[in-house]
């Protein structure tokens, strides 16, 4: 387990928080969910790990949220010197 900076992207801000591997996925949507601009509105999460490119995964439900940790993990354990996070964005338009 390790702590690591959460970027949650929207439309108007960015804001960050810090959570670690093993918070349960109910808490981190809850959390993440809040720091968006309109939590009311429908959201379709993403994410990205710091470091990968290319497109960013869906976060949709604990299995893809098991799979972005394993990730995060992955990349945390390769990293030398920069530190390792993910980066949220709500995929549904904000317009």
């Amino acid at each position: 387990m390790f702590r690591f900076q959460v970027d949650v992207v929207g439309p108007d801000a960015n804001r960050e928080f810090s959570a670690e591997t093993d918070v349960c996925w109910e808490d981190f949507q809850h959390r993440v969910l809040g720091y968006l601009e309109d939590a009311t509105r429908k959201a379709e999460l993403a994410y990205k790990v710091t470091g990968d490119s290319g497109r960013a995964s869906q976060l949709k439900n604990e299995d893809d949220f098991k799979a972005a940790m394993a990730r995060l993990c992955q990349r945390a354990g390769n990293a030398r010197s920069r530190a390792v996070g993910l980066e949220i964005r709500n995929l549904v338009s904000t317009l």
